[in-house]
């Protein structure tokens, strides 16, 4: 099934440009306001209008403009790949879903990698170059790693569980096809990606009645959970206190949640955050990293889910960076900026002293 696959209407299409018109007002405000933002705002006057442009753009687009104004996960692929020079390599999963190759597909170690976007977005070129970077860093420490990228049905189209039982078939296809052991697996998602790696986790311990269960004869070597989406609710102090640090804020994630969701009620798979801590106490994995932005409008629901995970998981890792936005690894490249963020750094130590 295509992952990019809303149809848009002539009236959508009629409004993208009044659209894009007003993120540009809102990226004009941004740089008059910028030299009063305060503590309120974001770090650097660059990150202010960069993110008041993009919060804008989120919200006022609907999400078959943004899936129209964007290509595929699979298309961002390919064309990273040709950035880049390499043969693309991809994998078709029983139900019909893609994943792609960064890396040797030989070799030892794999990271399984769902992408952030919301449910309904599809992976941005730093998403690729981002990973890729890392595969190449962590091969020349003679670390034999490789990513297997998923390329789960954005929502509408895919709804719940639909990305989540996508995820469990990847990690099925690892350990019976490509006959990894689950000590050689590591999970990692950041944003959506991070709460569709929380699916998954949760239904290893706890089968989904609606999907096939993975019996494992180990724990899964790590996750790695980036800014995870652990809950839909936006009530909590750090969407007010962080409204003006940020990349996105309620109007873009409560349509996204509705979009993913449809008409399923919530639970412990699709809204992490509501399981209690002894959810967690048989986790498959090895060791976790929870890692996210002091900035982000998510951290306070991202600290509360990490707090309940390391009272009964004991190799829990959670790491909260000062002065940076959701999902900056990512976000950075987004905008423009080259130098890695600090949660990239420790992503990539981490990883790297786990294999």
């Amino acid at each position: 099934m295509a992952d990019n696959p809303s149809q848009i209407t002539l009236l959508e299409k009629a409004d993208i440009v009044p659209a894009l018109l007003q993120t540009f007002a809102s990226a004009i405000y941004g740089a008059l306001t910028g030299p009063f933002r305060g503590e309120a705002g974001a770090p650097t006057y660059y990150q202010h209008v960069a993110f008041t442009a993009l919060r804008t753009m989120l919200g006022r687009t609907s999400i078959a403009q943004s899936q129209y104004l964007n290509p595929s996960t699979t298309e961002t692929y390919e064309a990273f790949a040709k950035q880049k020079g390499f043969t693309p390599e991809s994998v078709t999963l029983a139900d019909g879903t893609q994943a792609h190759w960064l890396g040797k597909k030989t070799a030892q170690n794999v990271i399984l990698y769902y992408h952030g976007g919301g449910y309904c977005l599809a992976a941005s070129l730093p998403h690729f170059s981002v990973l890729s970077d890392i595969v190449d860093q962590l091969n020349a420490a003679e670390k034999d790693v490789a990513v297997l990228f998923l390329s789960y049905t954005l929502a509408p189209a895919g709804r719940y569980p639909r990305p989540i039982a996508q995820g469990v078939e990847l990690l099925r296809y690892t350990l019976q096809h490509l006959g990894k052991k689950p000590s050689e697996i590591i999970l990692g998602g950041d944003s959506a990606g991070g709460n569709l790696a929380l699916g998954v986790l949760s239904h290893l311990s706890h089968p989904h009645p609606s999907i096939t269960p993975i019996e494992l004869t180990e724990p899964l070597r790590a996750a790695v959970l980036i800014a995870p989406w652990c809950s839909f609710d936006s009530t909590a102090d750090s969407f007010r206190r962080n409204a003006y640090k940020d990349c996105i804020d309620a109007s873009s994630l409560i349509p996204w949640s509705r979009a993913f969701m449809g008409q399923a009620p919530p639970d412990n798979y699709n809204q992490p955050l509501r399981a209690p801590a002894d959810w967690w106490k048989d986790s498959k994995a090895e060791e976790v990293l929870i890692i996210a932005g002091a900035d982000e409008v998510l951290v306070d629901y991202i600290k509360e889910l990490a707090s309940k995970i390391e009272s009964v998981h004991e190799k829990t890792t959670t790491v909260i960076v000062a002065k940076e936005s959701h999902d900056s690894p990512f976000i950075n490249g987004m905008i423009g900026i080259k130098e890695p963020s600090e949660q990239d750094k420790v992503i990539r130590s981490w990883i790297s002293s786990r294999l």
